[in-house]
């Protein structure tokens, strides 16, 4: 699953955004949200920890196994255990490492152009209410499709959130 947040400035509203593919490309669902107010590694640690609940809460859990990949390296790298995390973030660090290791889940690091599904959906979480869940019926969704939004609105069972 690509997860990723926006931030409007180095601390203000944010959203959080996520796909779930599988490995061959097919899509099966995505989410994008609002967090309210929020710092740029709070909001990625958000869009951790949001990509686990849905998983678990999915068909898929019991099937497979969940690679989660953000584009934030120094929050990766707290869930590796490779660095000091911030105080106001170790509940946040925490959450995602015990969801991870009961369920032998990783999170990995992704280059951004690898990720822009996630982030536009983000980048539309920031102004969104409710929240919004899509799982989609089988249609391929390559990496090199410009805007997930627009095939979300149109090609996905849309559930909202509220």
């Amino acid at each position: 699953m690509n997860v990723d947040a926006t931030v409007q400035g180095g601390f203000g509203k944010a959203g959080i955004g996520g796909v779930l593919r599988y490995h061959n490309g097919l899509c099966l669902m995505c989410f994008s949200k609002s967090i309210g107010v929020a710092d740029p590694p709070g909001a990625e640690l958000m869009a951790i920890l949001e990509a686990c609940r849905l998983f678990q809460s999915s068909r898929w859990y019991c099937q497979d196994k969940l690679l989660i990949e953000s584009d934030c390296k120094l929050v990766v790298s707290w869930i590796a255990n490779q660095r000091v995390i911030p105080s106001h973030l170790e509940n946040l660090v925490a959450n995602c490492k015990a969801y991870c290791e009961s369920c032998s889940w990783k999170v990995g690091f992704v280059y951004r152009e690898i990720n822009v599904d996630a982030h536009a959906l983000a980048q539309e979480g920031i102004e969104r209410n409710p929240a919004f869940f899509g799982l989609r019926r089988t249609f391929r969704l390559t990496r090199s499709d410009e805007n997930c939004l627009m095939l979300a609105r149109y090609q996905i069972i849309q559930y909202v959130v509220k």
